[in-house]
């Protein structure tokens, strides 16, 4: 029997989706444990057989069977062989869209309409055995979690099996180990807060986290979710409940108002039967001791919860108005930052339409980065090793600088770049890094003498042939770029406030 190998589970789910994934699981049709240690494959599946690839490390399920004989996420008896099929192999699995399989030539096999669920964006069981494993009511709940921002819900008849593993107890066989590790699965996942509300809907809330169903700990949850991923302060979340001290005060006052009905009724009692019997009287009056000294425990207690409650109203009213404070800021930083891109797409403009005479003659106007850089061609501006500027170049640059010459809140950086063919002279320019300088110079003079532009504003220098545009083409390499460049300060500045 010939050997098959199938990439399958929540990599062919996700490769569909085109939702992020990290690790790929594989199956093998035909095979044997001996065929793979023959070939080099590591046995590690106590449970079952499951081996690591000699190279890529992944794991390789041979195909197999499961049935039911005990309770819990263990108790299956698994029968693997050469001669199970793929189809029984993705049968025993929880949900159509992880019953897919994809061959190494990327077809599909789809025997229980996966791909149809992902379209419809249903999260829906197998096949009825699916109530065997109640591992599989976490294990839902967490998928719905992470797919719900794509639009996906559980199918009405899923969450129905789901509420009837529940009903059976299952969920008691569950280790506390295999619960967090869900639990923790699901609180790094996009909305959390899904995880918890599916589980309340089929009741495994109140079985597995007792306290989340009478809080308002996962409304808490969801609201804490967007401002951190980190699982243990999610977790804080869903545990402080200020909810929680609420329902123990309103507890402790019902107690109290019994205990004084209480004492109400001993007094009543102890008034009337104070001449016939003595005795009685005296029980009735160690009673009453009795009850009020728990009463003045119950109102203790009543004070420190309420101190408490108190504590937790002021910490959390904290917490709020420094979250209201940390989005008012990204709002103003949004805001400057879209500032700032609207000034610097109109300095680009303004410059492309100023210097519109001379796009075809060497001249190119580029914005990115958030700035605007105006190249010119050596050719445009100079006699070829000649740090003069010729009428045409000169005219180019008194169109920029008049175009440019009223703004204060601007940075103008001129660099001169040269080719890589070396300059060996004992006259000025001696080398490139000279000629590149002077070049620079030469055209800053040029702007100052010929426009208002303001001379703080603007900085020379040379690259020389270190930083050229294409190693292929001198002519190109030899050019001024000028950087027009937004003062962000007022920026950094608010950065620097927080």
């Amino acid at each position: 029997m010939a050997i098959t190998v199938y990439r399958v589970g929540g990599a062919v789910r996700d490769s569909l989706l085109g939702y992020p994934f990290h690790e790929t699981d594989w199956v093998v049709v035909g095979g044997s444990p001996e065929d793979l240690l023959n070939q080099g494959y590591q046995q590690v599946g106590r449970d079952f057989p499951v081996f690591l690839h000699p190279g890529t490390k992944e794991e390789y399920a041979l195909a197999r069977t499961e049935r039911k004989k005990g309770h819990g996420y263990h108790g299956f008896e698994v029968h693997a062989d050469p001669s199970v099929t793929l189809e029984q192999d993705l049968s025993r699995r929880d949900l159509t869209v992880n019953a897919m399989a994809m061959t190494t030539d990327g077809d599909i096999i789809d025997p229980y309409g996966g791909q149809a669920d992902l379209q419809a964006r249903v999260l829906r069981h197998v096949s009825p055995h699916f109530v065997e494993d109640p591992l599989r009511v976490l294990r839902v709940a967490r998928f719905a979690a992470r797919y719900h921002p794509m639009g996906f819900s559980i199918a009405a008849d899923t969450m129905a099996l789901m509420t009837d593993i529940v009903a059976t107890g299952e969920l008691a066989h569950l280790s506390q180990e295999r619960i967090w590790t869900e639990t923790e699965r699901a609180l790094g996942e996009q909305q959390p807060a899904v995880y918890f509300r599916v589980l309340a809907r089929c009741n495994a809330l109140q079985a597995l986290f007792p306290a989340l169903a009478v809080t308002a700990g996962i409304e808490l949850l969801e609201r804490a979710t967007p401002y951190s991923d980190r699982i243990d302060v999610r977790w804080s979340a869903l545990q402080n409940d200020t909810t929680l001290l609420g329902n123990s005060l309103r507890h402790l006052r019902n107690q109290y108002d019994k205990i004084n009905e209480l004492n109400d009724i001993l007094m009543n009692k102890n008034s009337s039967m104070m001449s016939e019997v003595t005795e009685e009287n005296r029980k009735l009056l160690s009673d009453l001791q009795k009850a009020q000294n728990e009463l003045q425990v119950q109102e203790d207690s009543l004070r420190r919860l309420e101190a408490t409650l108190n504590i937790k109203e002021a910490d959390l009213n904290q917490v709020s108005m420094e979250l209201e404070n940390r989005a008012k800021r990204v709002d103003e930083l949004e805001a400057l930052i879209a500032q700032k891109d609207a000034a610097v797409n109109d300095l680009k403009n303004r410059v492309s339409a100023a210097l519109l005479g001379f796009k075809d003659k060497g001249l190119t106007v580029e914005q990115k980065n958030g700035k605007v850089y105006v190249s010119l061609d050596a050719k445009l501006l100079f006699p070829s090793g000649s740090t003069v500027i010729d009428k045409n170049g000169k005219q180019a640059l008194i169109d920029l600088a008049t175009a440019i010459e009223g703004e204060s809140d601007l940075e103008v950086i001129v660099e001169g770049h040269t080719d890589t063919d070396a300059i060996r002279s004992n006259n000025i320019p001696r080398d490139n890094w000279e000629l590149s300088v002077l070049r620079a110079t030469s055209v800053v003079k040029i702007m100052m003498e010929n426009s208002s532009i303001q001379p703080k504003i603007l900085s020379a220098s040379g690259r020389s042939e270190f930083h050229p545009v294409d190693p292929e083409d001198k002519a190109k390499n030899r050019r001024i770029e000028i950087i027009l460049s937004p003062n962000l300060n007022e920026l950094f500045d608010l950065i620097d406030g927080e």
